[in-house]
């Protein structure tokens, strides 16, 4: 039985705790602009750059701004242009670059845009040797100076293996690996460093976002292929799904670059990143790299999944495929990919003078994403460009142990969303 000693007890706590909420509105100072300078020095690309900007005070609103894609997308937030930006070998002083290689707007492929805050330095400079000690030193507008070192790491090689398979990083061989099954390890033989990364990239999608990332304080690291992506921003979604390929990379970096990607910065403490430039925030740091493409398939273990004869006549085009379906085995249940054969159909320029027409098409494992609510399928099948240049859609119904038809719909990208044809899809 409650008391009314009880009852007066909860009701003065209720009052105290709603006086505690009644805050006083504070107006928060603009803060001091403090430079951020990112730049990744790599022996294993042919052009280096530095990212320099100013961090934000409150005068803008990270939300209002569009995303970053450097180098090749747009540029910095708050860019900071006409610095001095220069990088010296400490352990090379005959560098044929020269004692100091300084980094310009100029990037000497025409294919990459100028963006303001990106320095480019001269191809093959600085000389980037296992070992070396590299000193960064930006100066920008105003006075204020960043410094920075780092250490090059090397490696003789790397090396995969899976299912009884061991393969060289770097070469042309794709590797088959059952996510349901299998466990990729990954060996890296270094000259110089010990601190690993291994980054697990989408590559059959042009919109496809950024991969996964593991880091290592070891040269080894073994990755079972149902291994969720539990780091921010992964969501829990599988690293790797069934019906896809992946560039897998596996690079050695020096302890700037491996602190500064494992660390992050808390929004309400602002502790916990690991800063190791003099005068702004950022990195300078190194790495070397090599990959491999693995190709990911997966036991069938819904009524749903498996390998579906898929055959038809769509705008004139004599359709006889073969589709390997997969659920994902992630948070969302409804997603689907898998992997499409043999003679598909293509839009394009093929016509009378140049007039849009639809032609057959030999495809080879051609990833595909789509969703499954109950059994209705509905899977975007890319274009030669990729999804970017427009998909067709494919609707299903599959009807485990009796017939079931399809139908495909033409690119949502060339504004037509008319039938082509009808198909039959064969559960194998």
């Amino acid at each position: 039985m409650v008391t009314r000693r009880q009852i007066g007890a909860c009701v003065a706590l209720l009052l105290i705790a709603q006086a505690g909420c009644e805050l006083e509105e504070v107006v928060i100072p603009v803060g001091e602009p403090v430079v951020i300078v990112q730049a990744v020095m790599r022996p294993d690309r042919a052009q280096q750059f530095v990212v320099v900007e100013w961090s934000f005070t409150g005068l803008a609103d990270p939300d209002e701004l569009t995303s970053v894609q450097v180098p090749s997308g747009s540029g910095p937030h708050l860019p900071i242009e006409n610095a001095t930006v220069r990088v010296v070998n400490l352990d090379f002083p005959t560098d044929p670059c020269g004692d100091t290689t300084r980094f310009t707007f100029t990037t000497g492929d025409p294919s990459v845009p100028k963006l303001p805050g990106v320095y480019w330095a001269p191809a093959g400079c600085p000389t980037l040797r296992p070992g070396d000690r590299m000193a960064l030193t930006v100066r920008v507008p105003g006075g204020s100076v960043v410094t920075g070192q780092t250490r090059v790491p090397g490696m003789a090689g790397a090396t995969l293996r899976v299912a009884g398979q061991t393969v060289a990083f770097g070469g042309p061989d794709i590797t088959l690996f059952n996510r349901d099954r299998d466990t990729l390890r990954v060996d890296v033989e270094p000259i110089v460093g010990r601190l690993i990364q291994v980054e697990a990239k989408r590559i059959d999608d042009e919109s496809a976002a950024a991969g996964s990332k593991l880091f290592a304080d070891t040269t080894a690291v073994a990755i079972p292929g149902n291994l969720p992506d539990i780091l921010p921003g992964g969501g829990g979604e599988d690293i790797f799904r069934a019906g896809r390929r992946y560039a897998l990379t596996a690079a050695l970096s020096d302890t700037n670059y491996f602190d500064f990607a494992r660390s992050r910065n808390n929004p309400i403490t602002g502790r916990g990143f690991i800063n190791r430039l003099d005068g702004g925030i950022g990195v300078f740091g190194s790495l070397t790299s090599l990959s491999t493409v693995v190709e990911v398939t997966g036991d069938f273990d819904d009524p749903r999944e498996g390998r579906y004869l898929v055959q038809g006549v769509a705008a004139g085009v004599d359709i006889d495929a073969e589709l390997l379906l997969y659920l994902a085995r992630s948070i969302d249940s409804t997603a689907v990919s898998g992997f499409l054969s043999g003679t598909w159909m293509m839009g394009g320029p093929f016509g009378p003078e140049g007039g849009f027409a639809w032609v057959d098409r030999d495809v080879n494992r051609l990833s595909i994403d789509g969703t499954m609510q109950g059994d209705s399928l509905v899977v975007l099948v890319p274009g030669p460009g990729g999804m970017a240049k427009g998909p067709l859609v494919v609707r299903a119904l599959l009807q485990p142990g009796g017939p079931s038809t399809g139908v495909v719909i033409d690119s949502l990208a060339l504004g037509r969303t008319a039938e082509l044809g009808d198909l039959s899809f064969e559960k194998q």
